[in-house]
């Protein structure tokens, strides 16, 4: 994947990578990965906020719909230079 800086995946919850647990209120089934997987850095869901008891760490959450928001999160955790220092968004 050279000379990718970020790979961004859906799926692989039990691997040993940081990653974002995305949450919708319609899917609320099981128990959140932030309760039971260290890797998990921050939350998205489409409320923007995390239901009572499901953030102990008290991860940053983001609206699924703030893309500028996730993607200056996700430059910053893997420390990388931002161009222009703002997160571009889309092509």
């Amino acid at each position: 994947l050279s000379p990718c800086d970020i790979v961004i995946v859906e799926g692989y919850k039990r691997a040993g990578h940081p990653k974002i647990e995305c949450r919708r209120t319609e899917q609320r089934k099981g128990e959140p990965l932030t309760l039971s997987n260290a890797n998990v850095v921050a939350i998205a869901s489409d409320t923007g906020a995390a239901a009572e008891g499901t953030n102990p760490d008290r991860l940053p959450v983001f609206r699924l719909d703030d893309i500028a928001g996730i993607c200056d999160f996700a430059i910053a955790i893997c420390s990388l230079p931002r161009p222009g220092g703002k997160a571009k968004v889309g092509t």
